[in-house]
């Protein structure tokens, strides 16, 4: 074998290990959890009629904790912004406890929806709902992780 075949052979055999370590890496790459939604339907198991009540739910939920989200940001825009000026420490508290009450409004609209879900279930349908809230309290109360 000359020096030129061998080189051949050499970059062949690296460049197809490089290609079979990134297929390993994306193809091999964790399932995504599942949504909570499939999560809560499974779990109840939903019949068709009441997965279509639980969208107009998950619809305006998701609608009412934008406008809270939005509301908040822009009061956190106002505290972060105020730095810059010289304010006085009452109106950062202001803001700040402004900020707070949109955060524990959030989540009384959170433990709402979940009030709705309950009343979507049938009787035979509540031990399970008993049970996903176990499950739900073990989920909300671990820290989240960032989407990329």
């Amino acid at each position: 074998m000359n020096r030129r075949s061998l080189n051949i052979l050499l970059i062949s055999t690296l460049l197809l290990s490089n290609l079979l370590l990134v297929a390993f890496i994306v193809f091999r790459r964790p399932p995504h959890p599942p949504m909570l939604r499939e999560i809560i339907v499974r779990k109840l198991n939903f019949e068709k009629e009441q997965i279509s009540k639980y969208d107009i739910f998950i619809k305006a939920h998701q609608e009412e904790i934008r406008a809270n989200e939005k509301k908040m940001l822009d009061l956190k825009t106002e505290l972060y912004s105020s730095l810059s000026k010289k304010e006085n420490e009452t109106f950062a508290d202001s803001l700040s406890l402004a900020i707070g009450k949109i955060q524990t409004k959030t989540e009384k609209i959170h433990f709402q929806h979940f009030i709705e879900i309950k009343k979507l279930c049938k009787a035979e349908q509540l031990p399970a709902f008993e049970a996903l809230t176990v499950e739900l309290a073990k989920m909300f109360s671990r820290p989240q992780m960032k989407r990329k």
